[in-house]
């Protein structure tokens, strides 16, 4: 049997809500599953002095979610920081992408 694909999108400034999606990263493959961890690009949103290392870390680290990973995902984590929702500037391109692949 073909071990599922769980599709893990998220975006985090400073690493928390990294935290919270490698944390469901864990219990998929602890239940067998493939996992696609992907992170929203940057808007022009500003990020505090703080998150700078960590910021910069993930933007190299990680790539964006692309139709595939949608497409070929039997199930979708997403994990949004509490500042911000699907409307966010930074989740417009996956909410319009699962959008357009919806139909």
């Amino acid at each position: 049997m073909t071990p599922p694909i769980v599709l893990i999108i998220f975006y985090s400034r400073c690493g928390a809500t990294e935290a919270q999606a490698l944390a469901a990263a864990v219990g998929a493959v602890q239940e067998r599953a493939l996992i696609r961890l992907r992170r929203m690009p940057d808007c022009e949103a500003a990020v505090p002095k703080e998150c700078g290392e960590e910021f910069t870390r993930m933007q190299k680290e990680y790539v964006p979610p692309r139709e595939t990973d949608l497409l070929s995902a039997d199930a979708r984590v997403v994990a949004i920081p509490t500042d911000q929702t699907l409307h966010s500037p930074e989740w417009i391109p996956y909410t319009s992408m699962a959008e357009r692949l919806k139909s």
